[in-house]
């Protein structure tokens, strides 16, 4: 079964994005979770998602190093 986050930019801004923005500056490397954030991307998960990966990690998170998955179900 596919674990799926429903909330809404905003929330996901104020909650679960955090330890990545945070984080983003002080790692070289951040693992994704293979997991569904429609509010993000309505059709991939978040490994598999340009969208998170380019929109959240690169430019909003403005995180520069590896994103590695260890879940490819």
């Amino acid at each position: 079964s596919e674990t799926v986050i429903d909330k809404n930019e905003c929330q996901l801004k104020q909650g679960e994005l955090i330890p990545f923005l945070k984080l983003a500056k002080e790692t070289d490397l951040i693992m994704t979770g293979h997991l569904k954030v429609p509010a993000l991307d309505p059709l991939n998960c978040a490994t598999l998602s340009q969208t998170i990966i380019q929109k959240y990690l690169r430019e909003y998170c403005q995180f520069t190093g590896v994103i590695v998955t260890d879940c490819l179900t």
